[in-house]
């Protein structure tokens, strides 16, 4: 496969932009991804360290880092080169934050990646429960042919997405499909694509009692920790049906528990917790009214051929003297 990054290297390179680029990779890679990587990076020197013991000092060295573990945060308290570190999650709230922005070190994420992954995952939530379709099949383990069920459609409902960036986009995008009412919620309230309109958080309380369905697509930062808790969930509609495919620390795992036991809320789908695995002792796993994924929502072969095609575009910026733009962080904001 040509690697047009690389050409474009070269090009750059002979016009006297940039230098020999330390970039240290973390993350273990398959054939044809990692003969991308390594030709894309012909003109730079390129240590993968994944698969094999390595040292902070080691990782010291380089000046961009791919990946994250616990012995790059040791890197970072020795004299270091680092400039940037490309993350292979979206969330990066376990991340030394305060100490990357007082560094001035790059961090950029792979925030998009998997969007398409856990929107459709997401749908399929919305699917199952208008269709029973789980029903359905554990009926078959048991040869029963019934339908005890009221089967509706998802067709005019209205839909609350907390989040309004490449998930929570890209869901409105499915769910107009459906003929559903897309309403959004982000710090900004800025119009997007596929909603139909936007609201601000602050706006909440307004929309939480008329949502028939409320998804949680939000990143965990210091004003959404702990967000759905007992007061969100009293204002959701009782009929209204709740989905965290965002972070588990949103949620206030107690008060979901005793919304759904009390019928507070009709149901909820929970892909993310406080604490994974879900311990078995969870109260949650008890309940009729829960559909509960072991945070597979962004699972897909697609993922890590999506971070280098951020990496590389990024990348490009970078060997030109300029920041990477694609998915850097907002140290401020926490994502």
């Amino acid at each position: 496969m040509v690697c047009y990054h690389a050409i474009l290297f070269r090009i750059l390179k002979n016009w006297g932009f940039g230098h020999l680029t330390k970039v240290v990779n973390l993350i273990s890679l398959k054939e044809p991804l990692l003969q991308r990587v390594k030709s894309g990076l012909a003109d730079d020197d390129l240590i993968d360290l994944s698969g094999q013991d390595y040292t902070a000092e080691q990782v010291a060295a380089a000046e961009i880092i791919i990946g994250w573990s616990p012995i790059v945060a040791e890197a970072l308290k020795l004299p270091n080169q680092i400039k940037w570190i490309q993350a292979i999650s979206a969330g990066v709230d376990n991340f030394p934050l305060a100490e990357l922005k007082r560094r001035q070190i790059y961090l950029t994420t792979a925030s998009g990646a998997n969007a398409q992954s856990v929107a459709q995952q997401t749908v399929g939530y919305l699917l199952n429960d208008v269709r029973h379709l789980q029903s359905d099949a554990e009926h078959r383990l048991t040869k029963e042919w019934t339908d005890l069920f009221h089967r509706t459609e998802l067709t005019g409902r209205s839909v609350l997405i907390m989040g309004t960036g490449n998930i929570g986009r890209i869901l409105a995008g499915y769910l107009k499909a459906f003929d559903m009412h897309t309403i959004g919620v982000s710090r900004s309230g800025r119009a997007v694509e596929s909603f139909d309109e936007v609201a601000t958080m602050a706006q909440l309380s307004e929309l939480l009692p008329v949502a028939e369905y409320v998804i949680n697509c939000l990143p965990l930062t210091i004003a959404t920790r702990g967000l759905v808790d007992a007061n969100f969930l009293g204002k959701m509609n009782q009929y209204a049906y709740y989905v965290n495919v965002g972070r588990g620390g949103t949620d206030v795992e107690h008060d979901v528990y005793q919304a759904l036991k009390n019928k507070t809320i009709r149901g909820a789908a929970l892909d993310v917790f406080e604490q994974e695995p879900l311990p078995q002792d969870s109260p949650l796993w008890e309940l009729p009214n829960i559909m509960i994924t072991p945070h597979t929502a962004g699972h897909t072969n697609f993922y890590y051929g999506r971070i280098f095609d951020y990496f590389f575009e990024n990348f490009v910026a970078y060997k030109q003297g300029l920041k990477p733009v694609r998915n850097l962080i907002n140290y401020d904001q926490g994502y």
